[in-house]
């Protein structure tokens, strides 16, 4: 007797997988794009490497210092530069250039010796292609001495500097800019003393208090900066101290012309003028 039960099952079995529908594995569309753009910088440094690395390599043989072939150099002196320091600066490049010989180790270190050299305020050195070689200099302009370990020269744009070109037209002397200043001295690539932000500042303040009033007809022999008070200044041929405090100084030097004009009509001599405060001033005058 044949038993049909197997073959039902079969046919079960069959008709069960053949409703099932097969579901094939898409890839994500973030790994098509992680892939897309991956692919696309490696081809895009296959081809810009190359050129960078030349470019890099060019770059850091323009940094080296390549000697120069100099068959003749000339100076142009670019402002007041009187005519005996035109010849000691002439001379004193020449005896550079002919100590390196007939070639100079590259236009910016010959720049850069002048400028220890000379203490000038700009040097711009072009050599052009047959070897002639072409140098300009800026004077620094000195308004006023200031005392740091030893004497330097302030130029009217504040830098710091010794120098035996260019003196002061008149012997101002500058004191306390540098009374908080511990650390020893340091020079910039220009020969300038290096000074912090407080220094800068004292000295910029006293150029301006020189400058003013110079335009109000008063003439400072001394400056010096207390930062209790700030600014305290002598008259020139006068052994008369003015306190003037801290800027603007515009409302004390018109309070000061006033004293002054009033002093001189009585033939007075006031030692001590005090015109930091608002509105008033304290005076001590020598009674004879």
């Amino acid at each position: 007797m044949a038993i049909s039960l197997p073959i039902k099952r079969k046919a079960r079995i069959k008709n069960v997988l053949h409703r099932q529908t097969v579901h094939v594995k898409t890839k994500s569309p973030y790994l098509k794009l992680a892939s897309f753009v991956l692919i696309k910088l490696l081809i895009l440094t296959a081809i810009v490497a190359p050129p960078a690395m030349i470019i890099h390599k060019c770059l850091h043989l323009l940094k080296q210092e390549t000697p120069l072939h100099i068959t003749s150099f000339n100076v142009r002196f670019d402002g007041a530069f009187p005519e005996n320091i035109r010849i000691k600066i002439y001379n004193s490049i020449k005896n550079i250039i002919e100590n390196h010989g007939s070639f100079i180790p590259s236009t910016a270190r010959l720049a850069k010796e002048i400028q220890e050299k000379e203490a000038l305020k700009s040097v711009h050195t072009f050599v052009a292609i047959d070897g002639s070689l072409s140098i300009h200099l800026a004077p620094r302009t000195p308004v006023m001495y200031v005392m740091a370990d030893r004497e330097f020269l302030v130029s009217k744009d504040g830098e710091i500097y010794e120098d035996h070109n260019f003196m002061p037209p008149e012997p101002v002397f500058l004191k306390g800019a540098f009374a908080n200043h511990h650390a020893p001295l340091q020079l910039n690539d220009k020969n300038s003393l290096l000074t912090s932000e407080s220094e800068k500042k004292i000295i910029l303040n006293a150029i301006t208090l020189l400058e003013r009033a110079k335009s109000h007809s008063i003439f400072l022999a001394k400056i010096e900066y207390k930062s209790y008070r700030g600014f305290y200044a002598t008259l020139r041929g006068a052994n008369t101290t003015v306190v003037f405090g801290n800027p603007p100084f515009d409302k004390q030097l018109i309070r000061l012309t006033r004293i002054l004009d009033e002093a001189s009509r009585r033939s007075a001599f006031l030692t001590n003028i005090e015109v930091d405060y608002n509105d008033k001033a304290f005076i001590t005058e020598l009674r004879h």
